[in-house]
């Protein structure tokens, strides 16, 4: 395969094309913003928009736009046969999530959803150990995405209006993450509040999640608050966050807790008791370029050689949570009777 398109090409999109140049595969650009210079780099075209012509001679797509495009890009392309990378969320909207299973389904066509952190070698040794039954039955999760983003940030109007926010924006791959090591989502309460910088989108988040297994989990979201506990931080995964130590997560059972990304398991060696002395153990890893994983995968999964790891139907899911998520948050908080 060496006709792959990258459709968008903004932050995560030019890391895709960087990834498709290294690999040979690039055949283009197509994005309505002027990419020439990317694309002069890298050799290739740059296309302000994708038209019948260019899509027949595309064998693999990257859709990288806007989340309330994806829809419009992908169905046609997965109607036509042409196997999508589309990245997360997979819509902006259930009604569009769901146009893009049935496009999917009903032709066949392979089409992987962008949560590259599935892919990233901490998630699975965390998956192997969950799995192993290491923890025990699962009891409680906590996870954090706190940190702080200048005000330059919000420049662009569209961050500081609704359906932006930390919730929508960021929020997106850690429920997916906790849904893949923890399980489905039966249920969310969640209360939000601008108070900060008095947007019309949130600056701080609490929520409460019931897994359909019974386990409780706590999310705490805020972009206003500077600390380096979020997956940003501590995984080292994207470059253009510092790399802080420590933990984001922590998954809890009745025989042992693990917190990631630093992949440490705490137990007790000997009596299950608070007056028992607790043990650490960091697990061994052998680190990887999540979004690189995912582009091989996702070559993988062209070529018929794998099933992608992440359906329409999980990026469904997925999106589906943090809709009820927000939803939630949105409901006015009862008064504490005084």
């Amino acid at each position: 395969m060496s006709k792959l398109a990258v459709i968008g090409a903004g932050l995560v999109g030019e890391r895709h094309t960087r990834l498709a140049a290294a690999r040979g595969v690039l055949s283009c650009l197509i994005d309505p913003v002027d990419r020439g210079a990317l694309a002069e780099e890298l050799g290739v075209a740059h296309h302000p928009a994708l038209t019948p012509g260019l899509q027949d001679g595309i064998e693999a797509a990257i859709v990288a736009t806007p989340n309330h495009t994806h829809a419009d890009v992908a169905v046609p392309l997965l109607e036509a046969g042409i196997p999508c990378l589309i990245e997360k969320p997979i819509a902006a909207t259930r009604a569009d999530a769901e146009r893009i299973v049935a496009a999917q389904k009903a032709s066949g066509t392979p089409c992987l959803v962008g949560y590259h952190r599935r892919h990233n070698p901490i998630t699975q040794r965390a998956k192997e150990v969950i799995a192993s039954g290491r923890l025990g039955r699962l009891t409680v999760v906590d996870a954090k995405f706190l940190l702080v983003k200048p005000a330059g940030y919000f420049d662009e109007a569209w961050r500081r209006a609704s359906g932006a926010g930390p919730v929508f924006i960021n929020l997106t791959h850690d429920i997916d993450l906790l849904r893949h090591l923890v399980g489905d989502i039966a249920a969310v309460h969640a209360a939000q509040s601008h108070a900060v910088r008095k947007y019309e989108v949130e600056d701080c988040a609490a929520i409460l999640l019931r897994f359909a297994h019974g386990a409780l989990g706590t999310v705490t979201v805020s972009d206003a608050t500077p600390a380096p506990f979020s997956w940003e931080f501590t995984a080292g995964e994207n470059p253009a966050y510092p790399h802080v130590a420590g933990a984001a997560y922590a998954i809890g059972g009745t025989k042992a807790t693990l917190t990631l990304p630093d992949l440490t398991l705490w137990h007790h060696p000997g009596a299950q008791s608070w007056w028992a002395p607790i043990s650490k153990e960091n697990l061994a890893l052998e680190p990887a370029d999540a979004l690189a994983v995912q582009f091989n995968h996702f070559l993988d999964g062209v070529a018929g050689r794998a099933a992608p790891a992440v359906t329409g139907e999980d990026g469904l899911a997925s999106r589906a949570a943090v809709l009820a998520i927000k939803d939630a948050a949105e409901i006015a908080p009862l008064p504490v009777p005084g």
